[in-house]
């Protein structure tokens, strides 16, 4: 009896599972019949097919056979997502639709013919408008994760819809054009709340007073928020969680950076493109000693770089440009040894490069350039194995270049050198833009996009911007870029920068350097941008430049001579790059006379290294013709004296 009672069981359960498996391939093929499918990423999806379901584009079956996940990300889909077709997928956890040109339909939890199980939905980079897309909530209470991002939302959230958010633990309404009080959000989804992010959207009211304590990651960057009259600490409930906070981008003043100084489990804080004042408090780093990434850049920050930031010991990115930061680099930055970028461009900091930095073995990125910084560059530098980014442009720094800068040999850079950042590159004349502090660096942007970035940055005389998305520096032999312009460096250029086989730019304009330009440089196959402008170099334009993939070149206001080299790039360059030299000739400048010119013809150029090992082979050979003629007459006259013997 008890065996027949086991095998009705059986039975039972065996016919509940083919019936659901056969009531997700009717719905599952309901769904391909109400979206449009271009590019036929839905052809597997046949009634021929249904006993191998589990093997359709984008399916992922249980165990049991029963749909899931779907996965149709970036198939050229369109047409309005059928929730009411989805909902009866009794199984389906998750849904990802992100990267098609879909719109949404009316969404109502009665439409379904069983409950929603879903608890993870991707449906961003689509063409979804309204805001009352948040109603998802209402018909699929099981969600964990909702990504809405990069839509064309717009209006207030329904704050009806959020009420059924009670399992929500990642919101993601980025990019789109939704406005209102964002706290709201924050409130009824708190009970279990992990990740919020909201940037790029049209936000406006008070930062929030306080944020729930499970919060980990919150971004407001890209917004209109004001931090209030009154500022209290928004890490202020017990046991904060907040590891991730970026609200750069908005209309923040005042001395905001005390207000975060509860957040003991702090790795990010971008705070940068705000109206933000006051000191660095000194406290900041025994507060929020797990920092990582530190970012306040494009504030109006004053004081010193308190040394107690050496207490930050886990910090990877320090960025605090375009500030009023005053005083020295303290040299107890030299204590970060997880320190990859470190910029702190455009203040009004004194004193000299702390020989110490050389110590950071991790450095990938040092930019101090628009200072008043005094003093030798350190040769300290070469021990900095990783570095890439060298910018000391605009500053009173004297003496002669070390001849080794950053790694001596190919090493491969740290993985995590660039996070999540969106990396821009502004190669500008800024010392000729009027009311500039000069602008040429490099730009971290975590929340806030290329075309913020220019309405806001003081581009007032840009020349070209580079943008980086993914890795700035793959694996390199050298540094990749070297600014030194708008010091007061002499001597010559080191010919070990010949040896910088990575090296993409190299500008020392506007210095008082001297000597020959080194031939050895025209043999870097990367090498685009050469500044070598308004200084004392001498002799001709190495031949060896016109094998260069040069984009901008500029030699002109120095002393040099002979025949501009009339092959590759050079011979692409106006006369601005040439200009203030009074012995050059060729184009763009002038014909070139004769041979018995000084210079020499623009065919039979040569540079300074080339001329020297010519000249070294000639008086070689003319010596061995000599020593030949000798041992040639030595033995005539041996033999002519045996002879007569």
């Amino acid at each position: 009896m008890n065996l027949l009672f086991l095998q009705l069981i059986i039975l039972q359960a065996l016919e509940l599972v083919l019936g659901n498996r056969s009531t997700d391939a009717t719905t599952l093929l309901r769904l391909k019949t109400s979206l449009e499918d271009p590019s036929a990423a839905l052809n597997s999806w046949s009634s021929k097919t249904t006993s191998v379901l589990c093997q359709w584009n984008g399916v992922t079956c249980s165990p049991d056979g029963l749909v899931i996940r779907l996965d149709l990300r970036f198939k050229s889909l369109s047409g309005a997502i059928p929730f009411d077709v989805i909902g009866d997928l009794s199984h389906l956890q998750g849904l990802f639709l992100s990267g098609n040109n879909l719109t949404i339909s009316p969404i109502s939890s009665s439409n379904s013919s069983s409950e929603c199980s879903l608890e993870y939905l991707d449906i961003s980079n689509n063409r979804i408008t309204s805001s009352d897309s948040v109603s998802i909530l209402d018909a699929c209470t099981r969600l964990k994760l909702l990504n809405l991002s990069h839509n064309l939302m717009y209006g207030s959230l329904s704050v009806s819809s959020l009420t059924s958010c009670k399992s929500l633990e990642a919101l993601d309404i980025s990019h789109n054009l939704l406005s209102g009080d964002v706290e709201q959000v924050i409130n009824l989804c708190a009970r279990n709340l992990k990740t919020l992010n909201a940037s790029h959207n049209s936000f406006t009211g008070d930062l929030p007073a306080s944020l729930p304590s499970k919060l980990r990651i919150l971004n407001l960057s890209s917004n209109r928020f004001t931090n209030g009259d009154v500022m209290r600490d928004i890490c202020s409930s017990t046991g904060s969680e907040l590891e991730e906070l970026i609200i750069s981008n908005n209309r923040l003043t005042g001395p905001f950076l005390h207000t975060i100084l509860l957040c003991r489990k702090l790795k990010v804080l971008d705070l940068s493109f705000n109206t933000i004042s006051g000191e660095i408090p000194t406290d900041l780093c025994e507060k929020t000693s797990k920092l990582e990434h530190f970012a306040v850049w494009s504030n109006e920050l004053h004081g010193p770089v308190p040394t107690t930031i050496s207490k930050c010991s886990s910090l990877v990115t320090l960025i605090l440009s375009f500030n009023n930061l005053q005083g020295p680099i303290p040299p107890e930055v030299s204590k970060l040894h997880s320190l990859e970028w470190l910029i702190l461009s455009s203040n009004n900091l004194s004193g000299t490069i702390p020989s110490s930095l050389g110590q950071l073995k991790r450095l990938t990125v040092l930019a101090v350039s628009n200072n008043s910084l005094e003093g030798e560059l350190p040769g300290e530098l070469s021990g900095c194995e990783k570095l890439a980014w060298l910018d000391l442009n605009n500053n009173r720094l004297t003496g002669e270049i070390p001849p080794r800068i950053g790694r001596s040999k190919p090493a491969p850079l740290v993985d995590n050198t660039t996070r999540e950042f969106r990396l821009v590159f502004d190669n500008n004349e800024a010392y000729k833009c009027p009311g500039n502090r000069g602008i040429n660096s490099i730009f971290p942007l975590l929340g806030i996009s290329i075309q913020e970035f220019q309405t806001k940055a003081p581009m007032v005389c840009n020349k070209r911007l580079y943008i980086y998305q993914d890795k700035l520096f793959p694996e390199i032999d050298s540094l990749v870029l070297v600014d030194l312009s708008g010091n007061l460096f002499t001597g010559a250029i080191p010919v070990e920068f010949g040896d910088m086989q990575s090296l993409y730019q190299i500008s020392l304009a506007r210095n008082r350097m001297s000597g020959r330009i080194p031939s050895s440089l025209g043999f870097l196959k990367r090498l685009s941008t050469v500044d070598l402008s308004s200084n004392l170099f001498t002799g001709v334009i190495p031949v060896s430049f016109s094998r260069l993939p040069l984009m901008d070149f500029n030699v002109s206001f120095n002393n040099l001579s002979g025949g501009i080299p009339q092959k590759g790039q050079l011979t692409t360059f106006p006369l601005s790059s040439f200009q203030g030299n009074s012995g050059l000739c060729g184009s763009p400048i002038s014909q070139c006379q004769e041979p018995d010119h000084e210079g020499s013809t623009p065919e039979k150029e040569v540079g300074n290294d080339d001329h020297d090992e010519v000249l070294a082979g000639m008086v070689t050979g003319a010596a061995c013709f000599l020593l030949w003629s000798f041992c040639i007459l030595f033995w005539e006259s041996l033999g002519s004296l045996l002879t007569r013997k």
